[in-house]
């Protein structure tokens, strides 16, 4: 069996030391050292290590290998385009998803740089999903009001488009304009609940906007919510087969 190897840099920093230092007057830091090991081809396979990783390996691909749908398209995100048939996927998935919970979002928001991985056509395995959406990151709500949805809306259009759910808009200008949420115009009298999850709740990825407002946890992760979706579509006899709409379009006059 052959292990991957990686180039890695092995920092002796003598910590024990400093935390004997740190509470004892005896004993100081007197110096550090490093030494770099090559990982790669050029070393001899260790089979001692190989034999006692190969069982957990081999259970890991078991659970990943089980495929839990069927995709009729390749899924994907590309960075130049304002809609993208993942994103529509992904926000879609997780709106059905919330309001199975119970919740009753407007708007799905996610980013393409969270998305992690496409998803290929043909059939769609646990591993997959995973690689769409390593992180344990979970559902969240968060209710905003017009001023925040603006800067929501200006967020989506100066970046080019993003994943989302509720939302038609062009973007003119790298901002916002003809928005409707829910197949009605914008209106700046009355709140919206977003769906998103707790990294981007906290204000990551320049939305600090969202940082400090009202939210209610789902207790869900969103890698379960997507396999939720899909083994559902599956039971349902249906195969994951979704057209970009015009959400979110570009005016270029």
């Amino acid at each position: 069996m052959t292990i991957n190897k990686m180039p890695l840099t092995v920092a002796v920093v003598l910590c024990l030391a400093m935390a004997i230092s740190s509470c004892s007057p005896r004993f100081a830091l007197t110096g550090a050292s490093k030494k770099e090991y090559r990982m790669d081809a050029s070393l001899p396979d260790d089979r001692g290590v190989a034999q006692e990783y190969l069982p957990y390996k081999r259970q890991l691909d078991s659970a990943m290998n089980i495929v839990v749908g069927t995709s009729d398209q390749h899924l994907t995100k590309p960075y130049d385009s304002a809609e993208t048939l993942l994103g529509d996927f992904f926000c879609e998935a997780l709106m059905q998803q919330a309001r199975q919970l119970g919740a009753a979002p407007d708007i799905c928001l996610a980013t393409k740089g969270g998305l992690r991985a496409d998803l290929p056509r043909g059939p769609i395995t646990v591993g997959k999903v995973y690689e769409l959406m390593p992180f344990e990151n979970e559902l969240v709500t968060v209710t905003l009001k017009a001023p925040e949805v603006r800067k929501l809306l200006d967020f989506i259009a100066a970046s080019g488009g993003q994943p989302e759910a509720g939302i038609r808009m062009t973007i003119r200008a790298k901002k916002a304009v003809d928005a409707s949420i829910g197949g009605r115009p914008f209106n700046e009298n009355r709140p919206y609940i977003l769906l998103t999850y707790d990294y981007l709740a906290t204000g990551a990825e320049h939305l600090d906007f969202l940082r400090g407002l009202p939210q209610q946890h789902l207790h869900k992760k969103v890698r379960d919510a997507l396999l939720d979706h899909i083994r559902q579509q599956t039971a349902a006899n249906k195969n994951i087969n979704i057209q970009t709409d015009g959400r979110v379009t570009v005016d270029t006059r």
